[in-house]
């Protein structure tokens, strides 16, 4: 068992063995430890991607060295890490990714793969254990790695020097994969080139349109909502009640979608609940951040009789910053973009609102090719008066009413313009404000939205 334990500044991890006794039970044995502080200099040998000091890039590093000692241990010997941050461990272990991932992502999940690549069947583990219980294991991990913030243990480091191995550990696992499944063989001179193959084009892994096929009549049913909620708080479960006591306001409703407005959360991706799948795309120093929630347990059409719901594998993410979100959802029954918006207020400059309004348009036509495109947004801007082409009900003028007219038909060219609507849509999308939060949605889609309403009675 490997034990591993990050403070802020300094990380740690503990070597148990562990026998098993004829009778049943087990005997643990202490085989050693290591701790060092956290390196942050480029030029060191033992720099592995940390530009700066806190606890999550020292749990990555834990998880690190620890996997680099495990290698070097070249023993078939079942191995089981046991960490108290899910984060660091889902990622080393492949269950979590990273939008945007550094060299110390790459470093650690590389190692991990070519564990699991050397180590037969389930001989490779990851058990979550709770820090700060009494589990005696973590509690030495945490002890050492805060003396080591402070105090040197005047412990060797490994001998790997990352300055050389960086460009080599995350494709290392590719040296020992079996030959026979179906990756290039290598060179004859046995020089080892540790580079994948170039990657696929970035299509969507349902591009091939002919296997997306299916038989039958598919209902679709989609209720969209939008609110400006203030602030959630902080973590996955925010501020105590108001998060369930919003879901299940959702919920009611039978919204599908949801488009969260001043969230003020953290980047996020959740479905601890498993009553909405949350992606958060960050606040900016404890103000804006959207979220869009996509519901588990709503469906979102019937085949054959049967209900279909949202999954965590038809996400993907493809522009986050704390005032938008836009995110591809595609299975084999629907293939759509969702855009969570926060416009500026129209008391801000002009010349930063004019900026804001164009970036927003420019994200959303670097991907007009992937689908139709659904506008869940509090974009503080009135509509106009009616023109019956893409806005449909008549509305004072705002500062911002011209920007959020141009998006509607300049953010999609390639498609018909965008109608722009309020309220609640039944099949298209949905709001719970005030007029100046607009959503929109493709124009050949409106004949398909049954009901638009503004929520009245939902408490925010």
């Amino acid at each position: 068992m490997v034990l591993r334990e990050g403070k802020p500044d300094a990380w740690a991890f503990v070597v148990i063995g562990e026998t098993y006794l004829p009778d049943g039970t087990s005997q643990y044995s202490f085989i050693g430890y290591a701790t060092q502080p956290i390196c942050c200099e480029r030029h060191l040998p033992q720099y592995a991607g940390a530009e700066r000091i806190g606890s999550d890039v020292a749990e990555r590093e834990a998880l690190l060295w620890s996997g680099l000692w495990r290698i070097a241990l070249n023993l078939c010997i079942p191995t089981v890490f046991l960490s108290d941050s899910k984060t660091a461990g889902c990622f080393a272990f492949g269950e979590n990714g990273a939008i945007e991932p550094d060299l110390g992502h790459r470093l650690t999940r590389g190692v991990f793969q070519t564990l699991s690549v050397l180590l037969p069947g389930d001989a490779l583990q990851l058990q979550h254990v709770r820090g700060h219980t009494g589990e005696v294991g973590n509690e030495c991990c945490d002890i050492l790695a805060k003396w080591s913030s402070h105090h040197t243990h005047w412990l060797k480091r490994q001998e790997v020097d990352l300055r050389i191995w960086k460009h080599v550990l995350p494709s290392l696992w590719w040296y020992f994969f079996p030959t026979d499944q179906g990756l290039p063989p290598f060179d004859s001179s046995g020089t080892f080139y540790p580079f994948a193959p170039d990657l696929p084009s970035k299509e969507s892994p349902h591009g091939n349109k002919d296997e997306r096929i299916v038989s039958g009549l598919v209902k679709i049913s989609l209720c969209m909502i939008t609110a400006n909620v203030q602030t959630l708080g902080r973590g996955q479960e925010g501020f105590v009640g108001k998060l369930d006591y919003l879901q299940q306001q959702f919920v009611d409703i039978g919204a599908c979608v949801v488009g969260i407005q001043e969230a003020r959360t953290d980047e996020l991706f959740s479905q601890s609940n498993q009553t909405y799948l949350r992606l958060a795309s960050g606040a900016d120093h404890g103000h804006h951040g959207v979220e869009l929630w996509l519901a588990l347990t709503i469906p979102f059409g019937h085949y054959k009789g049967r209900p279909r719901y949202f999954c965590k594998k038809d996400v993907t993410v493809l522009h986050r910053d704390p005032r938008r979100l836009l995110v591809r959802v595609c299975n084999d029954f629907l293939d759509l973009l969702i855009f969570v918006l926060h416009g500026p207020q129209s008391g801000r400059d002009q010349e930063e609102r004019k900026e804001w309004w164009e970036f927003t348009t420019s994200v959303a036509q670097r991907f007009e090719h992937l689908g139709p495109l659904f506008v869940l947004g509090d974009m503080n801007a009135t509509t106009g008066p009616a023109d019956h082409v893409t806005v449909f009900k008549d509305d004072l003028v705002s500062a911002n009413t011209d920007f959020l007219r141009d998006f509607t038909t300049g953010a999609w060219p390639s498609l018909q313009p965008l109608c722009a609507t309020v309220g609640l849509v039944q099949l298209g999308l949905a709001q719970t404000a005030a007029w100046s939060d607009v959503s929109t949605i493709s124009l050949h889609l409106h004949p398909f939205c049954r009901t638009v309403r503004i929520q009245r009675y939902l408490g925010v």
